[in-house]
């Protein structure tokens, strides 16, 4: 069977408010994966209002559109499966799809409003027969790129994949556009978490982790001002067999995370200096305590709003965002990341294996899966065992071993211990053999971290004692 579009099990985000009232269009873009031999790319058709064209499913994969909100969607495609067509409909403002298949059957796929689009980013990640792995990223539905980084493969590549066939997993983000925030807060580093205190419209007020390993903002139910409206998010699965409804749920490291509760929008979040409006954020019945009691993460979707981010480690704690990044930037490493299933990548190597770290202040310890520490040759010690702990409360014991070289860009670190074993947030996203974390066990080896949002960049400072080149 065929699947379209079927709903990741992770939250998504409302990504747009009201659009104000505006002249229709006259024309609607539309993209598409067009396959060409071994080769798949993007393709576009143009409709005019009124118009509808006709795309064989041979050539066309799979449409590029936001079915939803936000968040991540897959699709399985069989080749055997592509005898029929999609026909594309632009009229009042709305994009309209019908899949009729070769024995005449037909079903409609959800209507797409044309002023929604240049407000999303939409990534495509292809998962093919044969090895093939390819992503783009279309931005404000105007613009296409090859996408770096990993092949994000939601299906954790358990479905068959035969030649002509493809897994393909598409992430809607915001589109990124130029942000203006500047401030900064005390932060404790404490037991490797990163904490800073935080109040919510002036009434209620508690720590909150400073998270880049959380796409989405999240807070204890206990932290929300009195009347403040929690909606239940919902996702919708699309197939040959219909449409479902179906409940949204969130995870963790370690899996679900109890106690989801849905979304919610804070009139204000106060952190130091900075002030986060109309912050909506993931709501859960209760925080699991980390060493501390916690009101909260700040996650990446608040984050992001500045144009650069820094960490400082040495001397005082502090956080700091801002609109420009530091002047002082001699000596400093930079490491060129990318953004995928709404984590920061960055290349390394453990004694020169290769590896894709999720830039994660919200982990203690620095992991890699078991297949990269035998390529590495690396020795486990059971004696030295990390307890990893996250939203999900699920506890996972991984050993550790000493490589002689961690590499992250050009920046590496001799005889650093990491920790060794599968994470099941790598799993989810396919990256069991190719992935890991980078903690702040490494990042706290330098004087400051700053992640350049608008160049794509961190850069590291080193502490100048020679622990990082």
């Amino acid at each position: 069977m065929t699947l379209r579009h079927l709903s990741l099990a992770i939250v998504a985000a409302a990504l747009t408010g009201p659009v104000p009232a505006a002249a229709q269009p006259q024309t609607a873009t539309v993209f598409f994966l067009r396959q060409s031999g071994s080769e798949v790319t993007v393709d576009s058709v143009v409709l005019k209002d009124g118009e509808m064209k006709v795309l064989p499913q041979r050539e066309a994969i799979s449409l590029i559109l936001p079915y939803g909100s936000g968040g991540m969607s897959g699709d399985i495609v069989q080749q055997a499966q592509r005898t029929g067509m999609f026909a594309v409909l632009y009229r009042g403002g709305e994009i309209r799809t019908k899949i009729r298949n070769a024995d005449g059957s037909e079903r409609d796929l959800p209507a797409v409003n044309v002023a929604d689009l240049p407000a999303l980013d939409i990534r495509i990640n292809i998962t093919g027969g044969a090895g093939f792995r390819k992503a783009y990223v279309v931005r404000g539905y105007r613009e296409v790129e090859p996408a770096p980084g990993p092949v994000i493969d939601m299906f954790e590549g358990k479905v068959p994949i035969g030649d002509g066939d493809f897994a393909i997993t598409t992430e809607i983000r915001p589109h990124e556009t130029a942000t203006r925030l500047d401030g900064g807060a005390p932060m404790e580093f404490d037991d490797g978490l990163l904490y800073v205190w935080g109040e919510i419209a002036g009434a209620v007020s508690g720590w909150f982790i400073v998270d880049f390993g959380a796409g989405a903002t999240t807070l204890d139910s206990r932290m929300l001002p009195p009347g403040t409206d929690v909606r239940p998010v919902r996702g919708v699965e699309h197939s040959d067999s219909g449409t479902r409804d179906v409940a949204g749920i969130m995870h963790g490291a370690g899996g679900e995370v109890a106690g989801f509760l849905g979304q919610a929008v804070l009139p204000q979040l106060r952190i130091g200096s900075l002030e986060f409006s109309a912050a909506r954020v993931n709501v859960v019945k209760e925080l699991p305590a980390f060493g501390r009691k916690i009101g909260g993460v700040l996650g990446i979707d608040l984050l992001s709003r500045a144009a650069v981010v820094s960490l400082e480690f040495a001397g005082p704690h502090m956080l700091r965002l801002s609109s420009k990044g530091s002047p002082e930037r001699a000596g400093a490493v930079p490491v060129p990341f990318t953004v995928a299933a709404k984590h920061l990548f960055v290349e390394g190597s453990v004694d020169g294996v290769p590896v894709r770290l999720i830039f994660d202040t919200g982990a203690r310890r620095t992991l890699i899966g078991r297949e990269i520490a035998d390529k590495a040759n690396l020795r486990l010690d059971h004696d030295q065992v990390w307890t990893v702990r996250g939203l999900d409360d699920h506890r996972l014991e991984l050993p550790s071993a000493v490589a002689a070289r961690l590499s992250i860009g050009s920046a590496e670190l001799r005889d650093q211990r990491i920790h060794v074993g599968e994470l099941p947030a790598l799993r989810t996203m396919g990256l069991q053999n190719t992935g890991g974390l980078l903690g702040t066990d490494v990042l706290g080896r330098f004087a400051r971290v700053e992640v350049d949002f608008t160049g794509g960049v961190i850069w590291f400072h080193p502490r100048g004692t020679g622990r990082s080149n």
